[in-house]
């Protein structure tokens, strides 16, 4: 017996009780992201996105493998070559690419993930590659339109391999502080 159902429809969780969904009000408040601003949407060309990468953080990628995909950047690989923190005195272009690896990481772990887990997603560099306009986007829209789309792709019943992407922590903040079933009670301190 299924008590909570997500529907592709109306993007929205089907219970007992009526219909929930995450909002972008939500999705403002539990991440602290922008939800006005340009819209995070642009040409989604794969030719050439391994040179653009490159030229993002400053290194070159691994070779191509037969089992590569085009989606992204091996996580592991970013962990490797940017896990360690640039010493005090390293220049401002070397920090730079460090902290591209960082928002890069951040958006394929935590933002953006796919149903994989294990990379980190190209199509964002436009809207990444000037700082100073990086900030301007509405990223809120973008993480929970991510969000939806990967909830409707994990619930599919043709799927040999369903799997959840999206922002799952955004998904775990929304159901603790909407969903009371299950919540652990908080006592009051003495």
């Amino acid at each position: 017996m299924c008590f909570c159902r997500w529907r592709p429809e109306t993007h929205s969780f089907h219970l007992p009780c009526g219909e929930m969904t995450i909002t972008l009000e939500d999705t403002q408040k539990f991440l602290v992201v922008r939800i006005s601003g340009r819209p995070v949407i642009g040409r989604c060309n794969a030719a050439g996105w391994r040179e653009r990468v490159e030229v993002f953080l400053g290194r070159e990628l691994p070779p191509d493998t037969p089992s590569s995909r085009t989606s992204g950047v091996l996580l592991s690989w970013l962990r490797t070559n940017f896990g360690q923190c640039p010493p005090i005195n390293a220049d401002d272009q070397t920090i730079t690419y460090y902290c591209r690896a960082w928002v890069m990481h951040l958006f394929g772990c935590v933002l953006f993930p796919d149903g994989t887990g294990d990379t980190a997603s190209w199509m964002y560099l436009p809207c990444l590659t000037d700082w100073h306009t990086a900030g301007g986007y509405s990223w809120g829209s973008a993480i929970l339109g991510y969000l939806y789309r990967q909830l409707c792709e994990a619930c599919r019943w043709n799927s040999t391999h369903p799997s959840l992407g999206g922002c799952v922590y955004l998904l775990q903040l929304w159901m603790w502080s909407r969903i009371p079933v299950g919540r652990p009670k908080v006592n009051e301190p003495r």
